[in-house]
C-alpha cells in the first residue's frame, strides 16, 4: 500500500455517471407529490429517479429492514433525506434546483 486514496473529486476519466440527490429542506412533512419532468428534459441529464422509480423495496436499512427508505416516499422523515436523485452526464451537470412550489 502506498499510504494514497483517490477520492472521488479527484477522479478526471468519467466512464461511469455520477449521482446527485436533492435533499429535503425540512425536518418533518408530507411530500406530496414530486415533479421532476422539467429536469429529465434538461440537456445533459441521463435520469431522475424517484422513490416510485426504485425496483423492489425502497429500503437500505441494514439490520432492521423497512425503517431506511432509499428515497423519501409520502413522509420527509429527517432534514437532508434524499428525495430523489439526478444522474447527470458528467459530475458538474447535476442541477442544482430547490423542490418546490
Amino acid at each position: 500500500m502506498a499510504g494514497e486514496a483517490t477520492y472521488v473529486d479527484d477522479i478526471t476519466d468519467w466512464r461511469h455517471a455520477a449521482c446527485c440527490a436533492r435533499l429535503s429542506p425540512v425536518a418533518h412533512g408530507r411530500l406530496v407529490s414530486i415533479d421532476v419532468a422539467a429536469l429529465r428534459a434538461l440537456p445533459g441529464v441521463v435520469a431522475v429517479l424517484t422513490a416510485a422509480d426504485i425496483p423492489g423495496p425502497n429500503d437500505c436499512g441494514p439490520i432492521v429492514h423497512g425503517d431506511d427508505p432509499i428515497l423519501a416516499e409520502g413522509i420527509v422523515h429527517y432534514l437532508g433525506q434524499p428525495m430523489f436523485a439526478v444522474i447527470p452526464r458528467t459530475p458538474c451537470r447535476a442541477p442544482r434546483r430547490r423542490a418546490g412550489p
